[in-house]
């Protein structure tokens, strides 16, 4: 098991993770979030635009989809800013990492933070 999304629960038992690392992906001050820390596990903030009980969660700061924020998503922002390649509803709201309803190199910058752990979420 590499990655979860927990939707709305309340409750997850303490050894429900014990033979795997998972990444969990969640909102913030929800339950799946305070799991993620009691248990030393990765969290990944899931887009306000995501149905919580999706399997494909909208992660901020993932703009290509693939479940994880990486480089490659800088490098298409990037390239989105320059107008060099167009964006998706899903792949907008992916990038505005600081939701103001804009793609700007602050995003970029805040991606990077958080690629570089100097951040923990957006």
């Amino acid at each position: 098991l590499e990655s979860i999304v927990i939707g709305s629960v309340t409750s997850i038992g303490d050894n429900a993770f014990d033979k795997c690392d998972p990444t969990v992906y969640g909102r913030t001050g929800t339950y799946a979030e305070e799991y993620a820390k009691k248990h030393n596990l990765k969290f990944a903030l899931v887009s306000e635009y995501s149905s919580p009980d999706s399997d494909t969660p909208n992660i901020l700061g993932d703009a290509n989809g693939d479940g994880n924020v990486t480089m490659e998503d800088v490098v298409l922002v990037q390239k989105h800013i320059a107008k060099l390649t167009e964006f998706t509803p899903e792949q907008t709201k992916s990038a505005d990492v600081n939701t103001d309803g804009e793609v700007t190199m602050l995003d970029v910058t805040t991606i990077q933070k958080y690629i570089a752990r100097l951040i923990e979420e957006f």
